[in-house]
């Protein structure tokens, strides 16, 4: 026997776990006292304490991300609520199911001065794919079977078919600790009647007259590329680099490979990903211009690819399980659908009569070796630290890589693999925030070995989310390149005006100026400083064999390390020499 609000709270979270959300994160609070009694009482959840809301927000998203299943982050009144925004953002761009389940005061307490009580009413906007406010606790048989329905449609609308975030506000008036009855209440009898109604979510799938329109456009084809971006939603997995690889050879189409689609690493000499490289190069670019563009999921992080597409003026095809994917405006079809049933569709219906043109392939293939060939200088500096990162990914283990600089220097400096590794890209955004609670959350609900790999900058952007990568108990190695900031402003305009140089460190490229050594000691886990790629390789091989998260600082001298601009330059260099 207990109060009403604990009732309320524990059939709330027993609809939610039924009903599919069975990994809970949980900030410390007191209006939200039932929620989190509730879900430590459940034996059907996982739940994950973390003390703040913002980290907490983006472990829930690592948890979602991994698995592809809702993870709900629970949090107390006022502005805790608003620390889930960021999180609820990126889940929102990325197609990942997120519940945010935020506890409120009573409608009394509004407009009265009262603590810590904010109008949440919406708090998130059109970021939600669903909203819904719960009234106040009731024993009312009616307002019981609610709750089991709101919770359903809230796990249901976070899968689909346009998967996303959804909150739930929760308002609550004390007492909110368990109080012992004399008696049975009425409503306790009506909680453990009430059934909890199972949704089954649909997806958006590709219609067959927009399947037959890319068919036919593959037949007339004789110049068509597979463009690979990342994918919206759950990453990829072994079999979809399988199906990409058969439309691949059936049609003669080369894989264009974004490092972050998850197809690099897998597919092997089928991936082409020096692309941003050599289509830089005029000559190169003009000979090998499509007549047709099949994009899946997202467009690529190359401004090269965006720049040629544009010239191409060929039919693009961006097949998107959701979202408009076309920041380039290149697009002639967008079809809704998951890519890779579409790729597996397409491959089932093509069976091209005439052979496909093997010197159309051949001529990517030659680009390729080439600029790789350019490119394979011994590494140094950041190249040779993302190097290792991926060579040291265990076999079914995953990748994490952060954005600015990390994903770029992935992109530009690892060629293809014929070994499947996960990919996964913080995109939807493109922020540097969290990426540490991500990580742990992914790890902590999946207990797969990983690698994180980020900037000195998004680390101590993340900083007190070691404190969960604490409770890691699977290998996790978090690899920071130390290299005095955000380089990439290096690469920007910014960089290149002399008026802007006694400034630029101060407000764009901000040293962190933290002793990594120290801050790992504070949050009790290990800590290593690596020197150069073979050092980071070696850290990272131990630390895939060591319970919990190691933190591998890799400590890039600037200056040491081969500029984008070198590779570019290079490549230009050994393509136009064999071209003239």
């Amino acid at each position: 026997m207990t109060n009403l609000a604990q009732g309320w709270a524990r059939l709330l979270v027993r609809a939610l776990a039924a009903s599919g959300a069975k990994r809970f994160v949980v900030s410390p609070g007191s209006r939200s006292t039932p929620l989190a009694l509730a879900i430590a009482a459940n034996p059907d959840v996982e739940l994950t304490v973390v003390i703040d809301e913002r980290a907490a927000a983006f472990a829930a998203l690592g948890m979602a991300r991994a698995t592809g299943e809702p993870a709900v982050v629970v949090c107390t009144s006022g502005t805790a609520a608003a620390h889930f925004l960021p999180a609820i953002v990126e889940a929102s761009e990325a197609g990942h199911p997120l519940i945010a389940l935020t506890a409120d005061r009573p409608w009394e307490a509004h407009d009265s001065g009262s603590s810590q009580t904010i109008d949440q009413t919406r708090l998130f906007g059109e970021h939600v794919r669903h909203f819904a406010a719960l009234g106040v606790p009731e024993a009312n048989a009616d307002a019981l079977a609610a709750v089991a329905r709101i919770a359903a449609q809230a796990v249901a609308a976070s899968l689909g078919p346009t998967r996303g975030p959804v909150h739930l506000n929760v308002p609550f008036r004390k007492p909110l600790e368990p109080v012992v009855l004399a008696a049975h209440e009425p409503w306790e009898a009506m909680a453990a009647a009430v059934t909890v109604p199972h949704a089954h979510p649909g997806r958006t799938v590709a219609s067959e007259p927009s399947i037959a329109a890319i068919e036919r456009a593959v037949r007339r084809s004789r110049r068509g590329v597979i463009v690979a971006g990342p994918r919206p939603g759950a990453p990829a997995r072994a079999e979809d680099v399988a199906a990409v690889r058969a439309l691949s050879e059936v049609t003669g189409f080369p894989v264009l490979a974004d490092a972050t689609s998850g197809l690099r690493f897998g597919l092997g000499a089928a991936a082409i990903g020096a692309f941003d490289a050599f289509l830089r190069v005029p000559v190169v670019a003009d000979a090998l211009r499509p007549d047709f563009i099949l994009q899946l999921g997202w467009a690529p992080l190359s401004p090269a690819y965006a720049a040629w597409s544009q010239r191409a003026a060929c039919p693009v095809v961006v097949v998107s399980g959701q979202g408009w994917n076309d920041p380039s405006g290149v697009a002639t079809d967008i079809i809704a659908g998951d890519p890779i049933d579409v790729v597996r569709s397409l491959s089932a219906r093509l069976d091209l009569a005439e052979p496909p043109d093997a010197s159309w392939r051949a001529g990517f293939a030659d680009a390729e070796r080439t600029a790789w060939r350019a490119a394979g200088a011994p590494a140094q500096g950041e190249s040779a630290v993302v190097r290792a990162a991926l060579a040291s990914v265990p076999e079914g283990g995953w990748l994490l890589v952060g954005n600015s600089r990390p994903v770029r220097d992935l992109d530009s400096f690892v060629a293809p693999t014929d070994r499947f590794v996960s990919v996964f890209h913080q995109r939807g955004a493109a922020g540097i925030d969290g990426l540490v609670a991500g990580r742990a959350g992914a790890s902590l609900s999946t207990g797969r070995p990983g690698v994180l790999l980020l900037g000195d900058v998004s680390l101590a952007h993340d900083l007190t989310s070691l404190a969960i990568a604490r409770d890691v108990t699977a290998p996790l190695a978090i690899v920071a390149i130390d290299n005095a900031g955000g380089r990439i402003f290096d690469e920007l305009p910014v960089a290149q005006d002399p008026a802007l140089a006694s400034s630029r460190a101060r407000l764009f490229t901000t040293p962190p100026r933290i002793d990594w050594a120290s801050a790992a000691k504070a949050f009790g886990i290990a800590h290593v400083a690596a020197q150069d790629g073979a050092a980071v390789t070696s850290a990272i091989a131990k630390a895939m064999t060591t319970r919990g998260t190691t933190l591998v600082v890799a400590h890039v001298t600037v200056g040491d390390t081969t500029p984008r601009s070198g590779l570019h330059a290079a490549v230009r260099t050994a393509l136009e020499g064999g071209r003239s």
